[in-house]
């Protein structure tokens, strides 16, 4: 279901549908309570909203692609049962924490540049990352990220690996 760039405010309506993908980029949502109830979401779209308070995703344990760039959100840490995330993107909030992400074994591409994130040791058992991109962030520690098995882009501190 695409419903991106409509300045939409609420989402209740949207908690009784069956829906596979919803994209609801660029609107003006900030309460995302009714999404909880959306069991089968496989991707979801909300970037560029007004977004702080992500823990009525938590239960969406189906979700296979998530993006919420663009955002108000500083605390992913409930998000740590969605662990079938294979693309995972939260550019542009202010995000320090990304531990939550050391059980996302499934996960294959992390969007999170221009966060306030500085550890990314819980990024360092996801054989599966592929695709990284961390600028402008204050990493202490980022060209560890060079050894994980399957990593094709890395993207740290303004370098490319």
């Amino acid at each position: 279901m695409e419903i991106s760039n409509n300045a939409i405010q609420g989402i209740n309506p949207l908690s009784n549908l069956d829906i596979l993908t919803l994209c609801a980029s660029a609107n003006q949502i900030s309460d995302i309570t009714p999404l909880a109830a959306i069991k089968n979401l496989i991707e979801l779209e909300l970037n560029d909203n007004q977004i702080s308070d992500v823990s009525p995703l938590a239960g969406l344990q189906s979700l296979h692609e998530l993006q919420l760039n663009h955002n108000q959100i500083s605390d992913v840490s409930s998000l740590a049962e969605l662990n079938q995330l294979v693309a995972f993107a939260i550019s542009n909030n202010q995000i320090s924490d990304i531990s939550v992400l050391s059980a996302c074994l499934n996960l294959e591409t992390l969007e999170a540049e221009n966060n306030q994130i500085s550890d990314i040791t819980a990024l360092l058992g996801l054989n599966s990352l592929e695709y990284v991109y961390l600028q402008n962030n204050p990493l202490s520690n980022g060209e560890l990220l060079k050894h994980l098995p399957a990593i094709i882009e890395l993207f740290y501190d303004e370098k490319c690996e």
